[in-house]
């Protein structure tokens, strides 16, 4: 995962970059963190808000690997 916190879209950018890497090297991945507190959290909920920008670049790393 990466914080929550910082501008723009570098959290989602980060994220998607090591998925991508991951993926090209035939290695399984997980976003570890699925809840966590505000205000620095790492996963896909930040209390009960999900990141929805953060859930497209999962969405769209799961349809790009190939099994």
């Amino acid at each position: 995962g990466a914080m929550s916190t910082p501008s723009g879209g570098s959290r989602c950018d980060l994220i998607a970059d090591k998925i991508s890497v991951l993926n090209e090297a035939g290695l399984h991945w997980a976003l570890w963190a699925y809840r966590d507190p505000a205000p620095f959290g790492f996963g896909l909920f930040v209390n009960s808000e999900m990141d929805e920008n953060l859930a497209q670049v999962l969405r769209n790393s799961l349809i790009s690997t190939e099994w």
